[in-house]
C-alpha cells in the first residue's frame, strides 16, 4: 500500500496534548527537533547545571514562550525526537503542550552511541531467564499503542539511531535496529533515524529491508550531515528506495567539525536540495532547523546560536530564502515543509503488517 493512499484528513496523529489531530492539520512542520535535551542521571545526582537547577514552572514557561514565538513566526508542528537515552520526560512536555499552540509529536525509541543498558541487554542475551518480562520493543510498542508513563500521550514515530561508532561494527545498535523494526510492524508507527548522513542512510535501510520494513514509511534524518564527498548519486539511491530524506542541521560552516570533521556545508545542502528537485524527488524531501533548542544541558551555551535567528525559525528565515534564490518555487517549498512531513507521518494509520 502506497503512502499516497492515506487519507491526510483521517489519519489520527497523536500529540504530547494527549489529543490527536488529523495529519492534514499539521501545517508547517519541522520533522527533526529537539525541545527538551537533558542528561538524566545528574538530576538526582549533581543538579547544578541540570533543569533542576531552577524551578519547574520557570524552566516550562521558558521553553513554552519559545514554542509560542516559533508558532506565531508560522511554525506548526514540530516532531521531539528526545528519547530514552538523552533525557525523554514526557509528563513535563505534556505541561508544556498544553500551554502552546503548537503541535509536538512525541518519538519511542531508545538513544546510544554504543551500548544498551543491562536492562534491555541481559534481556536480549538470556531471554530464558526473563520469560514473560517485556523486551524493548514491547516498551515501544506500549507507547505507540497505549500511552508513555503516566500520561494519556502516545508516540507518533520510533526514533532509531547509530553515530559515530558504526553500524556493523556495533552489536548493541544492530539489536537496536532489529527491536525498532519489530516495534515499527507492531504498531505501524514510522520510522525516523538518526545518522550520519547518506552513507548512514543507506546502511539503515538495507537494515530495514532485512528486517521486512516497508522503506516508504522511513524518514532517514540529518542528511545534512553527509560527508562533504557524498556524490548526489548515494542520496538517489536512497530515495530510489522509497524513503524520505530530511535535511536539518544547518550548522554554521565554522560549527560542523562539533558533529563530524568531514560534514558538508550549509552551501552543499541547499544545491543538494535544489538538484534532487530538480531531479524529480521533490515529494520524499523533508526540512528541519536543527539549533538552537529551547533547553539543553550538554552543550556549549553558544552552540548553534545565531543572535539573528530565534529556535525554531531558521528553516523560516534562512532555508526557505536560501532555497528561493536558487529558484524553488512556494509550492516545491510546501511540498517539503507541509505536504512531505504530513504524508510520512500519516503512515501511522497504515496500522501493522
Amino acid at each position: 500500500m502506497s503512502t499516497k493512499q492515506i487519507a491526510l484528513s483521517e489519519a489520527m496523529i497523536p500529540t504530547a496534548r494527549g489529543d490527536a489531530v488529523p495529519a492534514s492539520e499539521l501545517g508547517f512542520t519541522h520533522s527533526a527537533e529537539l525541545i527538551i535535551q537533558q542528561t538524566g542521571e545528574l538530576v538526582g545526582n549533581w543538579p547544578n547545571e541540570t533543569w533542576e537547577s531552577r524551578p519547574e514552572e520557570e524552566q516550562i514557561a521558558r521553553v513554552v514562550d519559545i514554542l509560542n514565538a516559533a508558532y506565531e513566526g508560522g511554525v506548526n508542528t514540530i516532531v521531539e525526537r528526545t528519547i530514552v537515552g538523552i533525557g525523554r520526560n514526557v509528563e513535563r512536555m505534556q505541561k508544556v503542550a498544553k500551554q502552546t499552540k503548537m503541535n509536538i509529536l512525541i518519538c519511542s525509541g531508545f538513544y546510544t552511541l554504543h551500548s544498551l543498558p543491562y536492562f534491555f541487554r541481559y534481556r536480549k542475551d538470556k531471554p530464558e531467564d526473563f520469560v514473560g518480562r517485556m523486551l524493548l520493543e514491547d516498551y515501544i510498542v506500549q507507547d505507540v499503542l497505549v500511552g508513555i508513563n503516566r500520561t494519556n500521550v502516545r508516540a507518533a514515530a520510533i526514533k532509531v539511531m547509530s553515530d559515530k561508532y558504526g553500524l556493523e561494527e556495533t552489536p548493541d545498535l544492530r539489536s537496536l535496529f532489529k527491536s525498532c523494526s519489530i516495534a515499527h510492524r507492531r504498531s505501524g508507527a514510522p520510522l525516523t533515524t538518526h545518522g550520519l548522513g547518506a552513507p548512514d542512510g543507506l546502511k539503515h535501510q538495507r537494515i530495514f529491508a532485512e528486517e521486512g520494513v516497508d522503506l516508504t514509511r522511513v524518514a532517514l534524518c540529518h542528511m545534512d550531515r553527509s560527508p562533504a564527498n557524498t556524490s548526489l548519486d548515494e542520496f538517489q539511491r536512497i530515495l530510489d528506495k522509497g524513503s524520505f530524506i530530511s535535511f536539518d542541521g544547518w550548522f554554521p560552516s565554522e560549527e560542523t567539525n562539533v558533529l563530524a570533521s568531514d560534514s558538508s556545508t550549509p552551501e552543499q545542502n541547499f544545491e543538494r536540495i535544489v538538484d534532487l528537485v530538480g531531479k524529480g524527488y521533490g515529494e520524499q524531501i523533508l526540512l528541519a532547523g536543527g539549533w538552537p533548542i529551547a533547553y539543553h544541558d550538554c552543550f556549549p551555551d553558544s552552540f548553534g546560536i545565531d543572535d539573528d535567528i530565534a529556535p525554531y525559525m531558521r528553516v523560516k528565515q534562512q532555508v526557505i530564502p536560501e532555497l528561493k534564490s536558487r529558484g524553488l518555487s512556494d509550492e516545491q517549498i510546501h511540498l517539503m515543509t507541509n505536504t512531505n512531513p504530513q504524508r510520512w507521518a500519516a503512515t501511522l494509520a497504515m496500522g501493522e503488517y
